[in-house]
């Protein structure tokens, strides 16, 4: 069960840079911490890149409660597996959010708990189609009218909705409907993921061609009025693996480092917060496509 640590980074589309903070609070405490609780699933996508699978979902152990609770991080985003079906992930947001963070859920949108919705800032919700043999045929289940119904309620709870699509063969004709898809449901966000020979996708024929991935491109850019992100877009810079080494907790909650995303024996609990970041930050710093931003 892997459990991303993350520093304050985003992304500018326009400059095809990763910006990132060169202090990481004044309290010392990280800005945004990335946690995926679970490989568990309630859906098994055929190119899931962390081959989650359906089945049941484990209480998170207290330990990484805790743990999280003491980082209290400004932005808190929860990714998995599917975090809506975790036994306590109502708790775990409702402690987070008294620790004032601002929390944000990657979900696929099939089963989001009503009593979850208040303590929640942002979901990004994963939808391959929109219309439900779309849906089927990439995402290999019928849930487009949940996720559909999930989207609506969740809006008007006044939470905001961003969606995110696997960009692959089975989906691609019904890509450039999109934008007009957002517009009709109120949602302004929209993050195109090109798939990766990464989890099962490496088993599964249905990457999208150079020439396709281009020209989709070029379509999306006319929509100027949404904000839209092509993720993965230009596979030659992907293919550098920009994040070599990263931090992440393990199942027991404890920071180990990640390197090329293999799980190393190198154990840090003798290293501060701090430390951790700095490690981080010098292999930014190395990156021809970062840019520091001081303020």
């Amino acid at each position: 069960m892997i459990r991303q640590f993350d520093v304050d980074t985003w992304y500018d589309s326009s400059n095809d840079q990763f910006i990132f903070s060169n202090r990481i609070s004044l309290s010392g405490k990280p800005i945004t911490l990335t946690v995926e609780v679970s490989d568990a699933c309630n859906l098994e996508c055929p190119y899931c890149l962390s081959e989650s699978e359906i089945k049941k979902a484990e209480k998170l152990p207290d330990s990484l409660v805790d743990r999280l609770k003491e980082l209290a991080p400004f932005k808190l985003v929860l990714g998995g597996g599917e975090p809506f079906i975790l036994p306590n992930i109502t708790n775990l947001l409702k402690t987070m959010k008294d620790a004032d963070c601002s929390l944000y859920v990657a979900t696929n949108g099939v089963h989001i708990p009503d009593e979850s919705l208040s303590y929640v800032d942002c979901l990004d919700i994963h939808i391959d189609g929109t219309n439900k043999e779309t849906y089927y045929r990439s995402m290999g289940k019928n849930r487009f009218k949940q996720v559909m119904n999930n989207i609506e309620k969740s809006i008007s709870a006044g939470i905001q909705v961003r969606l995110n699509c696997i960009v692959n063969k089975n989906n691609y004709d019904n890509i450039s409907t999109f934008p007009d898809f957002c517009r009709d449901n109120g949602i302004t966000h929209l993050q195109l993921i090109r798939l990766l020979p990464m989890g099962r996708a490496k088993k599964a024929n249905l990457f999208v061609s150079e020439r396709d991935i281009t020209k989709l491109r070029e379509e999306m850019n006319k929509h100027s009025d949404l904000s839209i992100h092509f993720m993965y877009a230009d596979f030659n810079k992907t293919k550098e693996k920009w994040f070599r080494t990263y931090p992440v907790f393990d199942g027991k909650g404890n920071l180990i480092i990640l390197p090329e995303h293999e799980a190393s024996q190198e154990t840090i609990f003798d290293r501060t917060i701090n430390e951790v970041f700095n490690q981080y930050k010098q292999f930014l710093y190395n990156s021809p496509r970062s840019i520091i931003k001081d303020h």
